[in-house]
């Protein structure tokens, strides 16, 4: 029992022999080393890290968790500091002790958990408007620091419509990639990986709004009114192809759009152009004209107007004892239906009258220049002073009678 005990009071002796050792050789605060304050324990790449205390010129090298040594001559020794920068391509999220040694490579101080975060910052995105309308496939530019860790760019962060585009760059302060047609409208936030458990892996500076939906540039011809016959406007602009297009009777690819708030039918050019013809409803001068695209429920109306010229009357005649006819320009804008030509004629005080109206003109009697109908009361023919005019956007036009040669 007696051995017993004494084997247990050895081993007690010899453990705090070498505790003490090590706390001998940890501190040396006898010989004027010691080590008052570390930090950061939680560093980035590129940045200082730094010991305070007394005695440093004892310091021969300084370990990192990832084994990177740093000998004399390495780090800077400043009066009562040191100073380490942590190497560009240190790894992320490994964490362990730093180890001060002495010149004779002893340990001379060891600090609690130590490790290198990824730590993006953003700085600047090209383009920087959250306004200005994006291309498919256009180029989006990142500046900032440690973006070597960007591994990924997440659009509609969060969303249904959540889509992860995977990036790499050599670059830790510019970071550059392509708008894919997966991403929709919306916002983009960074992810970094490698992570680590308590490094936050989605950055939210930065953030930029962008459109991937279709923009309207420009609508021509602006200057002048535009002819109602036959006629197309140009209409330039980005992103043509998220439009809501669909193929037609005839084969051709086309959408349905607004002319201020008539509805009129556009073609597809390309990405970037489409045309539309002028409906014969369209309002006319000087009513100003939008163009309003469709794309997947969103609207997106031109900023530029258009106007449409209003027909021109230029004289009528009868034709035989069954048709009366208008000529002038851009007469394919007249309505069609019963009644939309009226004759005006005076009574006996002097006041206007009307004296008839024509029936249904038929499409096929109606052509830029020229609207025939069928109507054959020759007292009424023989009276009227003017006429009135219905067009197929619902407006009137008077014309005082001038026959025709």
């Amino acid at each position: 029992m007696n051995k017993s005990y004494s084997r247990v009071a050895a081993t007690i002796l010899l453990c705090l022999l070498t505790a003490g050792l090590v706390f001998q050789s940890c501190c040396k605060e006898d010989e004027g080393f010691r080590i008052n304050a570390f930090g950061p324990y939680d560093a980035e790449r590129g940045s200082e890290v730094s010991f305070w205390g007394s005695g440093l010129d004892q310091v021969g090298s300084i370990v990192f968790p990832n084994g990177d040594v740093f000998e004399r001559g390495q780090f800077r020794l400043e009066g009562g500091r040191i100073a380490v920068t942590i190497p560009a391509d240190y790894p992320l999220c490994s964490e362990g002790l730093v180890i001060v040694n002495g010149t004779d490579g002893s340990m001379l101080w060891q600090s609690r958990l130590f490790r290198v975060l990824s730590q993006v910052s953003v700085t600047g995105v090209t383009p920087s408007s959250e306004k200005e309308p994006l291309l498919e496939g256009q180029d989006v530019t990142i500046t900032g620091r440690v973006l070597k860790s960007v591994a990924a760019v997440i659009f509609n962060s969060g969303s249904p419509a959540e889509y992860r585009l995977p990036v790499s760059t050599n670059n830790d302060n510019e970071l550059t990639f392509k708008l894919p047609k997966e991403a929709g409208s919306g916002i983009f936030v960074l992810r970094v990986e490698p992570r680590c458990e308590e490094d936050d892996s989605t950055f939210t500076e930065g953030l930029m709004i962008f459109a991937l939906e279709p923009f309207i540039i420009d609508v021509l011809p602006n200057i002048e009114p535009v002819p109602a016959c036959d006629f197309n406007i140009k209409v330039t602009g980005g992103n043509f192809n998220r439009i809501d297009w669909y193929i037609d009777e005839e084969g051709d690819t086309v959408s349905d759009v607004l002319l201020g708030t008539t509805v009129a039918k556009a073609t597809y050019v390309s990405n970037t152009e489409l045309t539309i013809a002028i409906p014969k409803n369209a309002p006319s001068a000087p009513t100003q004209l939008t163009v309003t695209v469709f794309s997947n429920g969103t609207k997106i109306t031109s900023t530029q107007t258009f106007s449409v010229i209003k027909p021109v009357i230029e004289c009528g005649k009868r034709s035989g004892t069954l048709r009366y006819i208008i000529t002038g320009t851009n007469l394919c804008a007249v309505s069609s239906t019963a009644g939309s030509l009226v004759f005006i004629g005076l009574n006996n005080s002097g006041s206007e009258i009307i004296l008839g109206s024509a029936p249904a003109a038929g499409d096929g009697n109606i052509t830029p220049t020229q609207v025939t109908w069928v109507y054959s009361n020759a007292s009424v023919l023989n009276a009227y002073v003017k006429i009135r005019v219905r067009l197929a956007n619902g407006d009137w036009i008077e014309w005082n009678r001038i026959d025709c040669e």
